[in-house]
């Protein structure tokens, strides 16, 4: 994954030597080897990539070194590797943490070491589309660069992660990398990788003639627009297709996006048999109108991997809500025989969310709640939208720094430390600290459940490293629930019980964990009033999770209760029946450069079966077949359905249009 070891020396433990074996007698066995030979095993393991040998090998190492607490540290961030390239990621940050927790900051000595630990936890983070912390780890190894080549790799993960972060806040180190690319000494594929970050960067921030220059820069380091394709290729050539598209030069685009490969396997790439777009609010934010273009890589298996964010329509962090969403989907095993492991590798799609069953957030209930709780003791809470998080991270650390270190800090630094949880540029480590002095002043207040959460879960959140997709995030959210003060108050274990449905992880299968059973308590909790928010909320989430389990009944009657206007398809027991399709029109410059591809749409049916307010929801490739896919759509016909007011005859629909050649 890109995590070169640098060489580590670990003192030689002698080992006691036997007699020497007369000739006539068997030759006595291999002398064991000593920590430093057995430390060398172990790294030449781990530069072949046998991951499951090098990880048995630096566990047997650690026993051996438990009384040196410098070897165990760099033995446990070796081991870290090895971890992480088996997607163990909780296991490898536990192992990265405590590594670099036992390499004392005054030895100079580790300095290299330091640094690949923070690269690595910026890497596990970045895998676990945990790009704040990711950028908090890339900017700690920053700081430990000592030769040019750790100092690039810094800077790339720094811009990597900070495009969907503060993206604006990551130019300086942009600008740096253009500079040292000038006159630096950078084989061909690493430029290309390094010109493609760039590219994406300025992309994300509307600088289109930039994100062009950046791209072209890597499609010429990588060889030109070549019949020869890598992955390193595509990506580069994806990226220049869509600067291409964003500044109006169609044909340019569409040619680079020719020599993508995509929609241009002599197998098709079919749709997902399991292909959700996430809902519309949530934690998230996302609104109908975002639009995101996303890559990830199909297994064998059929599951997702590797999934990422490319491109938002507006800067920040919401393309990663939809590279999560696609780590749930899932193609048959038919699908992916058929097709070669190169065309299911760095595929692009581009993505908007789901108006069905629009969510609430969680997170603005909790916030809520504890701003509610501080004004009643004279404290404001604060308003974060007024400056961006890294202008004011200076001022929270100084002021962290000027609290008391003893006892219980006061409730008035309550709004320091939940600004500092928040911001999106402090490193996982003071945030952790700040939600633990958070949760102990609370307790100290005696503050009711509901704002106690509010720390609570950061804290709980903090401890997992992918915080909103981790089996033991989710056991954590289980416990709290089951817990006082939580499980006697309604608001509190309502809250949990969404969240874990929020949580819930994915199988490799692509299944979630089956939570309707929580969220039905939720609903059905008589100490909720009928429409409380939180009643309501989980009555959404449940009708939605029936609906995706072919439980229309169930999903129905659970949309009933809210109150809400039940115009959704998903809750006619007998939807408008289809009956005729629009002319699958194939467009012209896709024809010309030979796409196949497909579109999904959303859209409304109105009492007459006339389809309206059609929107994409996933397209592949990104922009070549969605407005093909609407129009489809738009002339698309369903029976008449009666309705008083004469009004939608059902809402929420989702079909799928594909774009076949011809022979």
């Amino acid at each position: 994954m890109g995590f070169e070891a640098g060489a580590i020396l670990i003192a030689a433990i002698g080992v006691a030597s036997g007699q020497v074996a007369p000739a006539s007698q068997t030759p006595p066995p291999a002398a064991p080897q000593t920590v430093q030979q057995a430390y060398e095993a172990a790294t030449a393991l781990a530069n072949a990539r046998k991951d499951a040998e090098a990880l048995a090998a630096w566990t047997a190492l650690e026993p051996r070194v438990a009384k040196t607490p410098r070897s165990m540290a760099i033995v446990r961030v070796r081991k870290a590797v090895a971890l992480l390239r088996l997607n163990r990621l909780d296991e490898a940050s536990v192992a990265a943490r405590e590594g670099l927790a036992g390499m004392p900051t005054t030895d100079a000595t580790l300095r290299a070491d330091r640094h690949n630990a923070q690269m690595t936890l910026g890497l596990i983070d970045r895998v676990a589309l945990d790009y704040p912390g990711a950028l908090a780890h890339y900017r700690e190894a920053l700081a430990l660069s000592g030769e040019p080549g750790e100092t690039l790799s810094a800077l790339v993960g720094i811009v990597r992660t900070g495009t969907f972060v503060t993206p604006a806040e990551v130019l300086p180190e942009a600008a740096r990398i253009e500079t040292m690319m000038q006159v630096a000494t950078v084989a061909a594929d690493a430029k290309g990788a390094i010109g493609a970050v760039l590219s994406e960067l300025y992309l994300n921030l509307g600088r289109y003639d930039d994100a062009k220059r950046a791209a072209g820069v890597a499609v010429k380091s990588l060889g030109g627009l070549t019949l020869k394709t890598s992955v390193a290729d595509v990506t580069a050539r994806w990226d220049y297709a869509l600067a291409a598209l964003k500044l109006g030069r169609d044909e340019e685009a569409r040619q680079y996006l020719a020599y993508t490969g995509a929609g241009r396997s002599k197998s098709a790439f079919d749709p997902a048999a399991q292909l959700v777009s996430p809902d519309c609010g949530g934690d998230a934010g996302i609104t109908p109108d975002d639009v995101a273009v996303i890559e990830f890589s199909v297994d064998d298996d059929g599951a997702v991997s590797d999934s990422a964010p490319v491109w938002g329509s507006r800067p920040g962090a919401m393309p990663i809500a939809f590279a999560r969403a696609a780590r749930g989907w899932s193609w048959t095993p038919e699908q992916v025989k058929g097709l070669p492991t190169f065309y299911r590798t760095r595929v692009r799609v581009e993505m908007r969310c789901s108006t069905a069953f629009a969510r609430p957030a969680s997170a603005d209930y909790l916030r809520d709640g504890l701003r509610e709780f501080l004004a009643t003791k004279g404290v404001a809470l604060g308003d974060r939208s007024t400056t961006g998080d890294a202008s004011r991270l200076p001022a929270l650390r100084a002021a962290m720094a000027s609290a008391p270190t003893g006892g219980v800090a006061p409730l008035s630094l309550a709004p320091t430390f939940y600004d500092l949880i928040e911001n999106v540029a402090s490193t996982r480590e003071e945030s952790a600290i700040a939600a633990e002095r958070l949760r102990a002043s609370l307790i100290a207040a005696q503050a009711p459940p509901v704002a106690l959460l509010a720390a609570e879960v950061k804290v709980a959140s903090m401890a997992a490293v992918d915080r909103t997709s981790s089996e033991s995030y989710f056991g954590r959210l289980a416990a709290m629930r089951a817990a006082q003060p939580y499980a006697s108050d309604a608001e509190a274990r309502g809250i949990l019980a969404l969240m874990m449905s929020d949580a819930a992880p994915y199988s490799k299968a692509g299944k979630r964990s089956d939570i309707r059973a929580y969220l039905a308590q939720v609903s059905n909790d008589l100490a909720l009033p009928a429409a409380h928010p939180l009643k309501v909320a989980a009555l959404v989430r449940s009708a939605s999770l029936a609906q995706a389990a072919g439980d229309t009944a169930a999903a129905q009657a659970a949309f009933a209760k809210t109150g809400l206007a039940a115009n959704q398809c998903a809750l006619l027991d007998k939807p408008p029946a289809f009956k005729s399709l629009g002319n699958n029109t194939f467009p012209m410059e896709a024809l010309r450069w030979g796409f196949e591809g497909w579109g999904r749409v959303q859209f409304d049916i109105d009492a007459k079966g006339r389809t309206t307010g059609q929107r994409i929801v996933a397209a592949f490739p990104p922009f070549v077949f969605g407005k093909a896919a609407i129009d489809t759509v738009a002339a698309s016909r369903f029976e008449e359905s009666y309705r008083p007011d004469g009004g939608l005859g059902c809402g929420g629909t989702i079909r799928g249009v594909v774009f076949r050649l011809p022979g």
